[in-house]
C-alpha cells in the first residue's frame, strides 16, 4: 500500500523518461556528462526511469569532493551552465503499469492468509526458479 501510495502521490513524474542536451550540442544525453554550474561541478542522472536530478558537488575543507547540492529536473526544466550554455530536460511518455498491477495484486495478497501464501521468482536468464 506504501509502495502504491507513493506512486499515486508522485504519478505525474514517473510516467516520463528523461534526457538532456545542451544548448552548445546538438547530441541528446541520458548520463554521462560533466560540466559546471555557478563554478560547482555537475552531473545528471536519469536513472531509474522516471528520474532525472543534477548533482552539484564541491571540494570540502580535506578537498573531498561532496554533493553541495541536488536539483530535481523534471520540476526545475532548464538551468544555465558555465560552459555549454542552457541545460534543457526533455521527457517523453514512459509506459508506467504500476497502476494497472499494484491494486489487484494487493487485493489478492489481502484475500489470502499469511501460512498460504508462497512467492516464487522465476529467474528469466537461467530459466530456474529462484
Amino acid at each position: 500500500m506504501c509502495l502504491l501510495d507513493a506512486i499515486q502521490k508522485n504519478e505525474n513524474l514517473f510516467c516520463y523518461d528523461y534526457s538532456y542536451k545542451f544548448s552548445t550540442e546538438n547530441k541528446i544525453h541520458r548520463l554521462g556528462k560533466r560540466f559546471k554550474v555557478r563554478g560547482l561541478s555537475g552531473d545528471i542522472d536519469t536513472r531509474p526511469h522516471g528520474f532525472c536530478y543534477l548533482k552539484l558537488w564541491q571540494h570540502d575543507m580535506d578537498g573531498k569532493l561532496r554533493i553541495a547540492e541536488v536539483i530535481d529536473m523534471r520540476i526545475k526544466g532548464s538551468i544555465e551552465t558555465d560552459e555549454l550554455g542552457t541545460l534543457k530536460i526533455y521527457r517523453k511518455k514512459a509506459e508506467m503499469r504500476w497502476l494497472e498491477i499494484l491494486p489487484p495484486l494487493i487485493a489478492f495478497l489481502r484475500a489470502r492468509g499469511r501460512k498460504e501464501l508462497v512467492i516464487e521468482h522465476y529467474d528469466k536468464a537461467s530459466q530456474v526458479p529462484i
